[in-house]
């Protein structure tokens, strides 16, 4: 199974997830979902910088944005890219790290990159009869 297919997004494609965390984030994953009653929960994975104090890994929990977030979002992406996405992050921020939003850097050049998982569409296509 692929990450993506369980809700595992990671902040950096050639990030690798060893067994047990995996497992761990995708146990967490089914435990936020039953516990919030929420069909999908997404978790960002962002490696840290261990040489400048920072963790092996930041670990956050999102769930997907209602419609009035989303509608938020979307108009606020005209204006102005960076705070529109910090706005989404920290609306649809469940649990975890929060230091992932929190954190310039840390927001800046990982979590923000990632959040736009959070609204990607469902496969759809239109029947015409």
């Amino acid at each position: 199974m692929k990450k993506s297919d369980c809700g595992i997004v990671c902040s950096d494609d050639d990030l690798q997830l060893n067994d047990p965390l995996y497992e761990m984030v995708k146990s967490k994953i089914a435990v936020i979902k039953e516990e919030k009653n929420l069909k999908r929960v997404f978790a960002i994975v962002m490696a840290g910088d261990k040489d400048n104090g920072e963790k092996d890994y930041y670990i956050g929990y999102f769930r997907r944005p209602n419609m009035h977030t989303l509608g938020t979002y979307m108009s606020m992406m005209q204006k102005d890219v960076i705070q529109a996405t910090y706005n989404l992050a920290k609306l649809c921020f469940i649990e975890g790290d929060s230091e992932m939003i929190d954190d310039e850097e840390l927001f800046c050049y990982g979590t923000m990159a990632k959040v736009a998982a959070i609204i990607e569409s469902r496969q759809a296509e239109m029947v015409k009869l």
